[in-house]
């Protein structure tokens, strides 16, 4: 995955914090002509969050309740 390709992942997942590696991916081939696999979207997420570029989504911080 090139630079420019990690900048527009960057971007859509900014301007959509819920969206997962297969999301992205349909939206670079989509929207912006760039034919990148999910899971090379799934490696380059961990390394954005890594560097504090992206943080997980409040959807994804909730905690589980226990069943009693």
């Amino acid at each position: 995955m090139g630079e420019a390709q990690k900048q527009l992942g960057l971007n859509i997942r900014r301007a959509n914090p819920t969206y997962g590696k297969e999301k992205i991916a349909i939206i670079l081939r989509r929207d912006h002509g760039q034919t990148v696999s999910e899971s090379t979207v799934g490696r380059i997420l961990p390394r954005l969050k890594e560097q504090g570029l992206i943080i997980k989504s409040l959807s994804a911080l909730r905690t589980k309740k226990t069943k009693l």
